[in-house]
């Protein structure tokens, strides 16, 4: 399958609790994101949005805080509805810079995690 995306996208895996998460508006209860990138979420969980609608979310990064967004639902998974994919449409200027932040620390962490484990592979097979 060819990847269009014009940014990485990271999948988050270190912990649960490092997680971010997505509030919608009205609902009490958080979702997990599954992967993300620069311009857009995997949202894992069932939810009543279908595709093209236009949502104002906020995205809990831990130790961080809470960013809201503008998003637009571009796929829902067809099959049991546990998952979407949105696009940011929107993070108002002040937050812009705390997401590009966050962005871009993901990506130093998972770099240096690639780093780490190409060390100990070299290590290990010798």
């Amino acid at each position: 399958m060819i990847d269009f995306r014009k940014f990485e996208r990271f999948h988050y895996e270190p912990s649960p609790i490092l997680a971010p998460k997505v509030y919608f508006q009205g609902e009490q209860n958080p979702y997990p994101i599954v992967n993300f990138s620069f311009q857009g979420l995997m949202i894992k969980g069932q939810t009543k949005y279908k595709r093209s609608d236009v949502l104002n979310i906020e995205v809990d990064i831990p130790l961080i805080g809470r960013i809201p967004m503008t998003i637009r639902v571009v796929w829902v998974d067809a099959s049991e509805m546990e998952r979407m994919g949105v696009e940011i449409l929107k993070i108002p200027e002040e937050y812009q810079k705390i997401w590009t932040h966050f962005i871009k620390a993901c990506h130093n962490f998972f770099k240096a995690k690639e780093e780490y484990q190409s060390l100990h592979s070299k290590a290990n097979s010798e």
